[in-house]
């Protein structure tokens, strides 16, 4: 706490005889010297007093930035749930054009190309975030594609013959095998034939030289950002990637005739955007089904010349290797230490795929880099840099109530009420203006429903979102962080998540009414590894496993048993098969309240006993901190063999589960280092 010095203290002519008007001065040698006496001594009362009024203050600023992908970003998959076995995908289409109905869709480089029932073609141009039509000078009619690449326009007819029109409208024959469909993209001409080839084709001199580069079921096709883009006899949608395409297909959509009541005839794309073109002649643009509410968000707090950032970002997990990388970029920029940055994730179940799914189904098993590098990660640095230009001086308070928001979903197993850790912490930031910056809040517990109807294909930040929402409405501050706790175990009351997020909410303002304790003090952060020890299974009791799981009916756990199999098997293979399983301890001291955050999926008990350490202190604790791998069961768990302490982990595709003690192995490290 900073306090003014009082100017008329030290005002004035000062004589140092009127300090002491009986000092008798024996010549001016000795007055000299009783002055430089009397000078030291002054000047020491005056900084001792300077250092007794004079607290560090805290500089704090807040920011938040969106995580919603944008709609250049197509088809992705959304993290969480194994079931549905065909997959949840955000991929929707939104009628472009209830007027006019089309026969044939095209493109080229800015525009979109149509032909309508009438045979008449018309151009779009996209102004605005709509489609401005306008008729085309194009002839060719009776055809079953065409594609625009360069000056030439190539056709394909309705017997599977490929022409191409030059300057002058001039129609030539091209020598190509029977094609089904052709696409263009960059320099280059793609077809599909008649048993399923796909070819990259290169003009030159009046004839195409095909070579096949993937052999598919193809109804329709595009390129579009480098991929493949096409729909099969089951109105699944996949990609391939142009510059990998022995890596393989991987689905991005499906018909569910919820929210992808699209049967597509054709496919288009143009200024960043894919078009279809279904049965009917409608037109349609791919888009995201989403809330719009997901973040990331970030509270940089400063106290002389060190800096903690915590940042919440809602994904459903995230990999060490990613978080580091990030961490590493906002340190290298503002003299960080990466110990320095929490990154903890809300775990929502209805965000875009970030993490690596290894026993997945394959739409699952890795993340679209485009989403996970140029959205998240690039925003997750962007908001750390705009919370710190952010800073101004503040005050910072701490509070603890209660959440009823969560149960313990192993209840069933159990037979009597499991633990659930119900604290609720909140932080509340003041700026010298008496204003709230914001708020920081934990509480454990899955975001996790519905899973059903339109809200299981849905971007969401689910009750996180809802609770962020409305606290900004009663409170006026924009900047509320939810920091996911210890709910490994814990599943929402209520299957409304909008109920369980308002209530939430309330639960945190009743706080904020309350009187809370000021932080202050210095500010320290603290990495800790513990290695938890496995025995991973060896080769013959892998094998034994493999024809165990092989003999049963084909689901999706089982399945997914067979590529955990598969996984491990590779690890043996490359001498890659881990005997321990990391957990990493991230402990921030911030003056008098102390945050320990936790990796992967810890369950409510571990909050419970971390904050027994230290009985007497303002103690917060976070899991799925900095890294998502696996569930952090306790001995219960792994004694009954529940999901969090057994199945979890082929989910997870680890190498073992941990031992019955694994809970005590961390407290125990923690309680040691006493950080």
């Amino acid at each position: 706490m900073q306090v003014a010095l009082k100017r008329q203290s030290f005002s004035g002519n000062f004589n140092i005889n009127d300090m002491n008007p009986n000092i008798l001065y024996r010549g001016n040698t000795q007055k000299r010297h009783i002055q430089r006496r009397m000078w030291t001594l002054f000047l020491c009362m005056l900084c001792l007093l300077c250092q007794a009024q004079h607290q560090p203050g805290y500089q704090v600023g807040f920011a938040k930035m969106s995580i919603d992908p944008p709609d250049n970003i197509f088809g992705l998959a959304l993290a969480g749930y194994g079931l549905p076995a065909e997959g949840r995908f955000s991929t929707t289409w939104e009628a472009v054009d209830s007027l006019k109905r089309f026969k044939l869709i095209t493109s080229d480089k800015e525009k979109l190309l149509a032909l309508d029932k009438e045979n008449t073609w018309f151009s779009a141009q996209q102004t605005a975030g709509s489609l401005q039509w306008k008729e085309n000078s194009l002839e060719i009619t009776e055809l079953n594609a065409v594609v625009v690449l360069g000056k030439q326009t190539f056709a394909l007819d309705k017997s599977g013959k490929l022409w191409i029109t030059k300057e002058g409208n001039k129609v030539k024959k091209v020598k190509s095998p029977k094609l089904k469909a052709i696409a263009s993209g960059g320099q280059h001409l793609y077809s599909v034939d008649a048993v399923g080839n796909i070819n990259r084709g290169e003009y030159h001199n009046d004839k195409v030289k095909w070579a096949t580069i993937a052999k598919e079921e193809v109804e329709a096709f595009t390129i579009y950002n480098g991929d493949i883009i096409f729909s099969d006899p089951e109105d699944r949608l996949w990609k391939i990637p142009l510059k990998k395409v022995s890596s393989g297909k991987v689905q991005i959509g499906r018909y569910n005739d919820i929210i992808y009541t699209v049967k597509i005839k054709q496919l288009a794309a143009t200024n960043d955007r894919i078009y279809a073109l279904d049965t009917n002649g409608s037109l349609f643009v791919g888009k995201h089904k989403s809330e719009n509410s997901m973040e990331t968000g970030a509270v940089v707090i400063q106290n002389d010349d060190k800096k903690i950032i915590i940042i919440t970002v809602d994904v459903c997990g995230i990999d060490y290797s990613f978080t580091q990388k990030i961490k590493e970029a906002i340190a290298s920029k503002h003299n960080l230490s990466k110990d320095e940055i929490l990154i903890n994730a809300s775990h929502t179940h209805f965000a875009p795929v970030t993490q690596a799914w290894t026993t997945w189904a394959h739409f699952y098993q890795q993340p679209d880099s485009n989403y996970l590098n140029d959205v998240v990660g690039k925003n997750i640095i962007a908001v750390a840099d705009k919370a710190i230009e952010n800073m101004e001086p503040a005050s910072i308070y701490f509070g603890r109530g209660e959440t009823t928001i969560g149960l313990n979903r192993r209840d069933n197993v159990r037979k009597s009420e499991g633990p659930v850790d119900r604290t609720l912490d909140v932080v509340k930031v003041i700026n010298q203006r008496q204003q709230l910056m914001g708020t920081v809040f934990f509480a454990g517990c899955h975001p996790v429903f519905q899973n059903e109807g339109e809200e299981s294909f849905t971007l969401s930040a689910n009750f996180p979102g809802i609770a962020r929402n409305v606290l900004a409405t009663h409170t006026g501050s924009d900047h509320n962080l939810f920091v996911q706790g210890c709910g490994g175990d814990i599943n929402p009351v209520s299957a409304d998540y909008r109920e369980t997020g308002a209530d939430l909410a309330k639960s945190v303002l009743e706080v904020l009414s309350t009187e809370m304790q000021e932080i202050t003090g210095a500010l320290t952060a603290f990495v800790d590894s513990v290695l938890i020890p496995i025995k991973p299974m060896s080769r013959e009791e892998l094998i034994a496993f493999r024809e165990k799981i092989a003999a049963q009916r084909s689901t999706v756990y089982t399945d997914k048993d067979l590529r955990w199999a598969d996984l491990m098997e590779h690890r043996y293979h490359t001498n890659t098969v881990r005997q321990e399983l990391p957990v990493y301890v991230q402990t921030l001291n911030i003056g008098s309240w102390k945050l320990v955050g936790l990796s992967r999926e810890a369950v409510t008990s571990y909050s419970m006993k971390i904050r027994h350490i230290w009985p007497n202190h303002k103690v917060s604790v976070a899991g799925y901190c900095n890294d998502v791998s696996s569930y952090l069961p306790d001995r219960w768990h792994i004694e009954k063999a529940v999901y969090e302490g057994y199945e979890s982990f082929f989910w997870y595709g680890q190498n073992g589960v941990p031992p019955l003690n694994v809970q005590e192995i961390i407290i125990d490290k923690i309680k040691w280092k006493n950080r």
